[in-house]
């Protein structure tokens, strides 16, 4: 597959796959996600990677390994210049990881996002999961 995964729609469904399934904490959406990205190349499947990696991690209860990978899926979607995949990947990390002071800039930088992108649903979603303040799935 080429370099300008990003650009297909297969890009876009496993990002979406990706969140689905580390918002509900299973495993095995994680596991078809990144079969689906199988022979895929670039920054963007690079980024996809991370954040199956960093979901993986929490859902193992390796909190510093997982705080380490959405970091860097948090840099790589900036990178990319795609915000709303940033500003979910952080309520995907704050639902599975809980209150972590080190997340505190990413909600931050997660709320101006959808607040610009007046994303009122997913702002309710990180509001809800910032409210909970523990993991929603993972104990």
């Amino acid at each position: 597959m080429s370099s300008d995964f990003g650009a297909s729609w297969k890009a876009w469904g496993a990002a979406v796959g990706i969140t689905a399934a580390a918002w509900g904490a299973d495993q095995d959406g994680l596991t078809r996600c990144e079969a689906s990205l199988d022979q895929a190349t670039g920054r963007w499947a690079h980024a996809l990677r991370v954040e199956i990696g960093a979901a993986r991690a929490a859902l193992a209860g390796d909190r510093p390994m997982a705080l380490t990978w959405y970091r860097e899926a948090f840099g790589c979607f900036r990178d990319l210049g795609t915000p709303l995949l940033l500003a979910t990947s952080v309520i995907g990390a704050w639902r599975l990881l809980g209150p972590v002071p080190e997340l505190a800039p990413a909600i931050a930088e997660a709320r101006e996002i959808l607040a610009h992108l007046h994303a009122a649903p997913f702002l309710g979603l990180l509001e809800a999961a910032v409210g909970q303040g523990a993991p929603s799935r993972v104990s």
